[in-house]
């Protein structure tokens, strides 16, 4: 099987983690331990290493030994406003910096292939089934930031997209957060008939219920799957408080 050598965050994903970096320490040099530390991770374990890894395949950190730190492709991305050429420049050379992706994406020349002709071509490179599937989530979320979802897009691969989720037990919304990422904002004009919206009950003792909305129509199979994802990263990064 072919070596995993490919990012193991999807580059929205690790422009996020980058962003929480850049607040926290700028472009000040750190070592991988700070830098794991100020992303919410307890040590440099698999997982931490996996994200540093990443967000050097994007190009957004660099250095070596205990002098890490952002690029400036990265404070680009930060600081310049979304419609800025130099910004879309800078995310565009980001996602292609991974040697796959931009393998996979001069294979298809530029469009965005479906689901099924992806998986094949990643199995005819070598790459194992768990493999298969980190690549096609990682790969479509990061080309659908400099791809236009327009007639570029394949058509007719339902191969992941049968199983349709239907409409759960409502509740009330969540307030849209402060500090919501602006590459991942929603707006706020999102027509509530494209929302579901679904409740959770995670303790009783202590009050504790969980709501998940989701905006947007077409729902499928494969977004609740990056959700899992999603929601994965939070328990890793998650650090319990001592129970008096």
């Amino acid at each position: 099987m072919r070596s995993p050598n490919y990012p193991q965050l999807s580059l929205l994903e690790a422009i996020n983690k980058a962003q929480v970096l850049y607040v926290a320490i700028h472009t000040a040099k750190a070592s991988p331990e700070k830098v794991a530390e100020k992303l919410g991770y307890k040590s440099l374990n698999g997982r931490s290493m996996g994200v540093l890894s990443a967000l050097k395949k994007y190009g957004l950190l660099a250095g070596k030994g205990d002098e890490l730190t952002l690029t400036h492709d990265a404070v680009i991305i930060f600081e310049r406003p979304d419609e800025h050429p130099e910004k879309q420049e800078a995310i565009r050379r980001a996602a292609l910096s991974p040697p796959l992706f931009a393998e996979i994406y001069n294979h298809f020349k530029g469009q965005m292939p479906g689901l099924a002709d992806l998986r094949v071509y990643l199995s005819k490179l070598g790459f194992s089934k768990t493999a298969l599937d980190e690549i096609s989530e990682n790969y479509d979320q990061t080309i659908r930031l400099v791809t236009p979802l327009t007639e570029n897009y394949a058509a007719g691969d339902t191969s992941s997209d049968k199983e349709e989720m239907s409409d759960m037990s409502s509740s009330q919304p969540l307030s849209q957060p402060s500090n919501v990422n602006p590459l991942a904002t929603m707006s706020a004009n999102t027509d509530r008939s494209k929302v579901k919206e679904w409740s959770f009950p995670l303790s009783f003792q202590r009050n504790i219920d969980a709501v998940v909305t989701i905006h947007g129509d077409n729902l499928r199979r494969r977004d609740l799957e990056v959700l899992e994802k999603k929601v994965r990263d939070l328990i890793d990064a998650w650090e319990d408080e001592e129970d008096e």
